[in-house]
């Protein structure tokens, strides 16, 4: 089983956060509002990749990761990730850390 939570180190409160899945029809996977410092709850996703199409929303404005493709990626293994989301220079940034599978 694959599954992701998303962690919010923007500086803000983030009122939308949607992880669209790689596939044909980049299907959203909403996350819901993610205060500053918090983690959603974990999402069981299909497919994921170190990196994803990424959209959330601010009091300040919207923020968007777009990767080109995931020519030479793998997905992820199954087991347990966290996207950590900041923001360096207005830009949308995005860590992947492997959790413990107990935790």
């Amino acid at each position: 089983m694959l599954q992701v939570r998303v962690q919010n180190a923007t500086g803000g409160d983030l009122a939308e956060v949607r992880v669209y899945l790689p596939t044909s029809e980049q299907e959203p996977v909403a996350f819901g509002p993610i205060a500053n410092g918090a983690r959603s709850v974990y999402r069981e996703l299909s497919i994921a990749y170190r990196f994803m199409r990424i959209e959330a929303s601010s009091a300040t404005g919207s923020f968007t990761l777009q990767p080109y493709d995931f020519v030479g990626e793998r997905p992820l293994s199954p087991g347990r990730y966290t996207y950590r989301l900041g923001v360096v220079d207005g830009r949308l940034t995005l860590d992947l850390e492997v959790d413990d599978p107990t935790g």
